[in-house]
């Protein structure tokens, strides 16, 4: 990552939404919607995190060396895939705790939160890395990117607030909609860089 920014601002995004949220309930949050303002800030905050992704290496033309080098190049989208998820996603899982202290939510929510989204915020990675590679080459236009991962977030949202409510078949099927999703993404993600390369 090239600025520091990158990796905080999710973080300092999901702490003031939360905040905001809090302020405006005047703290009567339910629980159920404490966990839904947790995992609906936590995905928005990751639209932030890779406005830049990729961008950077096709204007240094890394892209097109390591297109003519790698052999696989699903492993390159793979590994930036994974680096957007360890960057952005620790920040904001750490900052998680803090969100539920400000949200008014029991502590006993966090052990049946944390692991489901750990799996959403991975799933929503593997979307914004997909998103980042089919606009290569087309600046950044976030509304964009918005627009085409926003439609298959939901149903991460959805799993995963039910998850978080002790549901383990929802914590099953949002772990599926991960593991289908990540080949899917990889291999569409770095077929979009090739054809921009091809392009250019």
């Amino acid at each position: 990552w090239r600025q520091a920014g990158d990796i905080v601002m999710p973080a300092a995004f999901f702490l003031m939404l939360a905040t905001v949220f809090a302020i405006a309930m005047q703290g009567r949050v339910t629980a159920e919607a404490g966990t839904g303002v947790i995992w609906v800030g936590a995905l928005l905050s990751l639209f932030l995190a890779s406005p830049s992704l990729y961008q950077q290496e096709l204007r240094d033309g890394m892209l097109e060396q390591l297109f003519l080098q790698m052999q696989s190049f699903e492993i390159y989208v793979l590994i930036r895939t994974v680096l957007l998820c360890v960057l952005t996603g620790v920040p904001l899982l750490l900052c998680v705790p803090i969100g539920m202290m400000f949200l008014g939510l029991s502590w006993q929510v966090l052990p049946v939160l944390m692991p489901a989204l750990l799996i959403g915020i991975a799933a929503t990675c593997a979307l914004m890395s997909f998103a980042a590679s089919v606009m290569l080459g087309y600046g950044q236009a976030p509304l964009v990117r918005i627009g085409i991962v926003l439609p298959m977030c939901i149903p991460v949202v959805i799993f995963g607030v039910a998850a978080s409510q002790e549901n383990a078949q929802a914590l099953g099927w949002l772990a599926a909609y991960f593991f289908l999703l990540l080949p899917v993404t990889v291999w569409a993600g770095s077929q979009a860089i090739r054809a921009q390369l091809a392009e250019s």
